[in-house]
Order: C-alpha cells, then structure tokens, then sequence
C-alpha cells in the first residue's frame, strides 16, 4: 500500500496548482480506485482472466453490464481438477487438470448479484467460490 500513497502524492502536488480543494478531493478518490481496482481486487468482467488455485480463486469479484459479451479465460492454477461454474448463466466448464486453461464467453440476460465457484465433485469446493454483479448499461443493479 505505501507504493500507492507515494503514487497518489506525487499525483496530488502536480495537479495542487489550478484545482479547488473539492477537485482534488474527488481527483483523489477516483486515483485510488482505480488502483485498487487494477491492484487485482476487483475486474471488469468483460475480458479477463480467472485464476482458480487448490484453495482460492482471484479475482473473487467480477463485474458485467447487461447485454455485452463477457469473455473470460479460466486458469488452473492449482494441483487438483478444478472447473467453473456460473450456473445462472448456464456456464459449466469441464474439469480442467492443473495448469489447463480454457475459455468462457457469454452474454449476460439479466442484472443481479450471481455467484460463481468451482464444483468439482458434484458439490461447491471450499474457498473457490465468488460473485458476478451485473449491471445495466446506465449502472443500476
């Protein structure tokens, strides 16, 4: 995080000059979320990579809006088979052997919170689970 607050430092002397403190307060709240964002926290859905480890999977938090494809590349990263599942979307990956990669597209129908994990073995495993939020085109849930 200090590599963030030195970036955003920097950020805030050059642009102190011709900005009114409000400006450079929301300047400064958009700078940090979009590091955050780009840190690996949370990805836009609509391209990325979803990487799927014996334990975890990262990103756990993927955002979508309605009526744009998604395309996503699904990675085992772990030492067990793995898949993904995002059921309310009809997605079912076959299982993947560890360092398998494969890809997903689709188009999301409808806006909500979804859930997403792996299933391997009938039942979601622990700790690879998470969410896909999809919105609509003008940003309502």
């Amino acid at each position: 995080m200090r590599n963030v607050f030195d970036r955003l430092a920097v950020f805030e002397e050059t642009k102190r000059g011709a900005q009114s403190r409000a400006g450079r307060m929301l300047m400064t709240v958009a700078f940090v979320s979009c590091v955050a964002l780009n840190g690996g926290l949370e990805v836009q859905a609509n391209t990325g990579t979803v990487e799927i480890r014996d334990r975890s999977v990262t990103p756990m938090h993927l955002f979508a809006v309605k009526g744009e494809p998604v395309h996503l590349t699904i990675m085992n990263e772990g030492k067990q088979v793995h898949n993904f599942v995002i059921p309310d979307f009809y997605i079912f990956t076959q299982n993947m052997q560890p360092g398998e990669t494969v890809q997903v597209g689709f188009t999301p129908d409808k806006t909500g919170t979804y859930p997403f994990y792996s299933d391997t073995g009938g039942k979601p495993e622990p700790g690879i689970s998470g969410t896909l939020r999809v919105r609509d085109v003008s940003g309502n849930p």
